[in-house]
């Protein structure tokens, strides 16, 4: 269920298929997501991570997704902002079931999060496509968890924002 969430989640209303992908493409396309979601998981242990290499991944991803599914997707590219989505709400559920070591590196990315930061111009995540900016919103969320209290990005985010929000977009 966490799988399946985290990624319709990261798919509602974001127009990520090209034209005449059909269900049998999607189906597709949203099993590889599975898998490599699924692997991610199973290595990532928050302690041994930073920013950096959550970054990395999340490119990894994106790049990887994007190679073996181009023809279902939109400009042929799963977008930073859509991999970010569906690696964190589902290292975020994992976490929130009661595995600590599956604590997101920051927030999960959304329209709400992003104007709770603080971030000048934020980009809409959908469009998200540079992990420089990424890195740089994640940053900024840290400081504005850390002047409010709160012990990191994913915490403040938790705290906020409800699961049955994150499965809405």
């Amino acid at each position: 269920m966490f799988l399946r969430n985290s990624i319709n989640a990261a798919l509602a209303r974001n127009p990520v298929y090209a034209d005449g992908a059909d269900l049998a493409m999607k189906q597709n396309f949203k099993s590889a997501c599975k898998q490599r979601l699924t692997e991610l998981g199973i290595r990532y242990y928050a302690w041994e991570w930073d920013l950096p290499r959550y970054c990395q991944e999340i490119v990894s991803f994106s790049d990887a997704i994007s190679r073996a599914s181009a023809v279902v997707l939109r400009d042929q590219r799963l977008k930073i902002g859509t991999s970010q989505k569906m690696i964190s709400l589902y290292l975020k559920y994992l976490w929130l079931d009661g595995d600590p070591s599956k604590k997101p590196i920051g927030a999960v990315l959304d329209r709400g999060i992003l104007v709770e930061s603080g971030y000048q111009n934020p980009p809409a995540w959908t469009q998200l496509d540079d992990v420089e900016i990424y890195s740089n919103i994640q940053l900024c969320i840290s400081r504005k968890a850390e002047s409010e209290g709160y012990g990191s990005g994913a915490v403040w985010e938790a705290e906020k924002w409800g699961v049955e929000e994150d499965e809405v977009g």
